[in-house]
């Protein structure tokens, strides 16, 4: 059964935000499920179980949609980590935290869409030009906090937007290592190893606190 909408007035109601983020998801488990390519403003709608018209009249076109889907991660990724880094923690609480949030985002929808999106751009000019400015911005975003989280480590500002770099890209390579692999368990397995190895070369790599600067 499908929704229709009544477009009365400008006001957003609590219903018409609810309807809203129902699309942003459905958009969201399309995108994981079956990828940027076949996911269609139709199939959307019938995820949403709304009609079409009722969905273009909150989003009127599929590059539209798709942007407003990669703020929604953005937003939900910074939002699990908000309060969580503390940087007067000890180093291996930090890393902890960091590969809990990893494993628990690893191979989700919101992970797998994120990617779709991504590579997305490669084929489609429109929405790279539409999309590039929102994934800069999480990436410096990721960037700086990253630098904040960190800032008793013996690494400079490069070498840690460089080591976040690392980490990001081997988790995407995981995930869709994950979707190609019929062996589910080895593929897990091999995410923890990562995620292990990572953690010992940061600890490694940082094991001597930043030495303060002297006054000229």
């Amino acid at each position: 059964m499908t929704e229709t909408i009544e477009q009365t007035g400008f006001g957003k109601t609590a219903k018409s935000e609810r309807t809203r983020q129902r699309i942003i998801d459905s958009a969201i488990e399309c995108l994981a499920t079956h990828g940027y390519a076949a996911t269609n403003m139709s199939m959307v709608a019938k995820t949403a179980g709304l009609t079409r018209g009722s969905l273009q009249y909150y989003f009127p076109e599929k590059r539209q949609l798709m942007v407003t889907v990669a703020k929604e991660i953005r937003q939900d990724r910074a939002d699990n980590l908000e309060g969580r880094m503390d940087p007067k923690k000890p180093l291996k609480e930090r890393l902890d935290t960091l590969g809990h949030h990893g494993r628990n985002e690893f191979g989700t929808n919101f992970h797998i869409a994120a990617i779709e999106l991504q590579m997305a751009t490669r084929g489609d000019p429109q929405l790279k030009q539409l999309l590039g400015p929102v994934l800069a911005k999480e990436y410096q975003d990721a960037d700086a906090a990253f630098v904040d989280w960190f800032p008793d480590v013996a690494l400079s500002k490069e070498e840690l937007e460089a080591f976040r770099t690392i980490t990001s890209a081997i988790h995407r390579g995981m995930a869709i290592e994950m979707l190609n692999s019929e062996n589910k368990p080895v593929v897990d397995l091999a995410n923890r190893l990562v995620r292990q190895f990572l953690d010992q070369y940061f600890v490694v790599a940082t094991n001597q606190p930043k030495t303060k600067k002297k006054k000229q």
